[in-house]
């Protein structure tokens, strides 16, 4: 059986002066409890044939415990180790010192990920230009000091307001469950069951300096075979719920059906620009995102950047691509993501992970409730119209892994009425390159 909980905090701060230390949480966790290393720990949880782990994003956090449900059996002694970890983490220096070791590692080893480090710079400087927030960079963690995370965990995971959790699970492994989730989550006081899942209030992140702008940045990085190429636009706007499902199935004609989608048709099996064709993350600190990332070969760089930026416009500004769909394969496609959507949800792994989508917002209730005819294609104009009110709205940030001053012409004339940054690869682990305008 599987217990997650989604606990509304991430590594998004509140205040710059906490930035970074969320990033720390997972691996102190992974560390053990305060009177537990971590062999000693994880010998008490397979005492039970537990596991458990921890994750943190950028607005939610997941605790997720699986172990083998035995009717007579109880589960005080898990309980007790687990609420003890939870309740006093291995604060140490030498777990401290070993969280910073990886993270420290972690970011570095992005520089050598072409497709990480064009997506997380996007990330970078969205978060710091449209939503006044702190990215994680190289200073911002070596400034970290063991003294600040306490204090910070007890506020915002400890005694956070409310916890949301799903569980997969027999019917006469309630007890357990309730008895589990109070010795561990003893600070949100009463569980209370529901039909179907809500939102959790997670803190909010503003966008009144989100503007309607194009920038594009060049990533220097020489010698490489490919060049990585991602488009993420996020409004200033969240989706209405009206929209969801027009939302959702847009993309999956365009890019998220694989080498059957437009994007993917077009770029790889049509021209051979590029073996991978993939969606920009749907959603950026609530708001939702559109775009594609994609890795065309070094030669031919210049025809995927005309080809893309082609691609955008048809797609999210005229929407032609999708107007000019014939009706047999927009039927198709239809169908596809209807019984796709089943298909994710015809498990209790995938009703579970539907009604954290819920909790998270990354679904809202009326998609979550929505019962879809495969028989009954939504309208056209309802999804060009979706994707339009996202994209022109948006702040759209494009970035190229390469050679800048081969690709910087190329971009010019791609992407003319993008404001043009070329940034040293290295240069992107660093606060101040997102401080310049």
């Amino acid at each position: 059986m599987q217990i997650q909980v989604v606990v509304p905090t991430g590594f998004e701060v509140r205040d710059a002066k906490d930035a970074g230390i969320a990033n720390l949480f997972a691996d102190i966790l992974d560390s053990g409890s305060r009177s537990l290393d971590r062999q000693a720990f994880l010998d008490r949880l397979s005492m039970s044939g537990a596991s458990a782990s921890f994750t943190v994003s950028n607005q939610y956090s997941y605790w997720t415990l699986n172990f083998p449900f035995e009717k007579n059996r109880s589960y005080g002694e898990l309980g007790a180790t687990l609420a003890e970890q939870w309740a006093s983490p291995r604060f140490t220096e030498e777990s401290f010192g070993l969280a910073k070791l990886k993270l420290e590692s972690a970011l570095k080893s992005g520089l050598d990920s072409d497709g990480s480090l064009g997506l997380t710079t996007i990330r970078r400087l969205m978060n710091k230009r449209y939503f006044s927030g702190t990215p994680l960079t190289l200073d911002v963690l070596r400034g970290l000091k063991l003294s600040s995370l306490p204090a910070v965990w007890d506020r915002d995971y400890v005694n956070a307001r409310d916890v949301f959790a799903a569980v997969v699970a027999p019917a006469e492994a309630e007890p357990a469950v309730r008895a589990l989730l109070s010795a561990v989550f003893a600070k949100q006081g009463a569980i209370e069951v529901k039909r179907e899942p809500s939102r959790l209030e997670a803190r909010e992140n503003s966008a009144k300096g989100h503007k309607a702008e194009k920038t594009f940045v060049i990533v220097d990085k020489p010698g490489r075979a490919q060049s990585y190429l991602s488009v993420v636009g996020v409004p200033n706007e969240r989706l209405d719920a009206d929209d969801e499902i027009a939302f959702q199935f847009g993309n999956h004609v365009l890019i998220d059906s694989g080498l059957g989608s437009v994007f993917g048709d077009e770029i790889r099996n049509q021209r051979g620009l590029a073996y991978a064709v993939q969606s920009a993350p749907r959603f950026y600190l609530g708001y939702p995102g559109l775009g594609v990332i994609t890795n065309p070969v070094r030669e031919k760089s210049a025809v995927a950047l005309d080809l893309v930026a082609k691609l955008l416009n048809d797609a999210y500004v005229s929407g032609e691509i999708l107007r000019q769909l014939p009706p047999d394969i927009w039927a198709r496609q239809w169908k596809s993501f209807v019984y796709g959507r089943a298909l994710d949800t015809s498990t209790p792994a995938g009703r579970q992970a539907e009604r954290v989508a819920v909790a998270t917002g990354t679904m809202g209730l009326k998609a979550y409730r929505a019962q879809l005819d495969g028989d009954r294609p939504i309208g056209r104009d309802e999804v060009i119209e979706s994707l339009r009110r996202v994209w022109r709205k948006g702040a759209i940030v494009a970035t190229v892994v390469g050679e800048a001053k081969e690709l910087e012409p190329m971009v010019r004339k791609a992407f003319p009425d993008f404001g043009v940054r070329v940034i040293p690869y290295r240069e992107t682990l660093n606060a101040k390159t997102y401080e310049t305008p």
